[in-house]
């Protein structure tokens, strides 16, 4: 392998993608054999995100989304259409609306919280149980440090 080769395999940025990638594969096949068969990984930028007891507007959703607002909005009406979020009246502004995870959106959060420790087990068999918690610390330090606050 050449340097160049070893640089764009070994590179942090590539690792993390690398990691990603596998992680969401082995989540995706499980959730699906949990009956949410038309789950999209995108779906995640606004499931993580809404605030379990209020909701939230979608202006304030698109602030800690990194998508555009438009695209955010395609996101969330498909969501609706398919029974994971749904839109109520904000209590503050009779003007604005409220997204909120639905009783089908609550179970994916269940469902994706069981499936997540599955899939970390594995990751626990590879690396080890303390090293998959050094690596879990580690990563979340530098994206406190680095990154913008989010709700996950």
């Amino acid at each position: 392998m050449d340097e160049m080769q070893a640089f764009r395999r070994g590179h942090i940025g590539r690792a993390l993608a690398r990691a990603r990638w596998t992680f969401e594969a082995q989540f995706d096949a499980r959730i699906r054999r949990r009956g949410f068969t038309d789950f999209r990984a995108s779906d995640v930028e606004v499931i993580a995100r809404v605030p379990l007891a209020e909701g939230t507007r979608l202006t304030d959703l698109a602030a800690r989304a990194p998508v555009s607002k438009q695209a955010l909005g395609k996101l969330v009406a498909s969501l609706e259409r398919r029974g994971y979020v749904e839109r109520h009246p904000d209590p503050e502004d009779g003007r604005a609306q409220r997204i909120v995870l639905s009783a089908r959106g609550r179970a994916f959060l269940e469902a994706a919280r069981d499936v997540v420790g599955e899939v970390e087990a594995e990751w626990a068999d590879v690396l080890g149980p303390a090293e998959l918690t050094r690596l879990r610390k580690a990563l979340l330090k530098a994206a406190d440090a680095m990154g913008p606050a989010e709700y996950l």
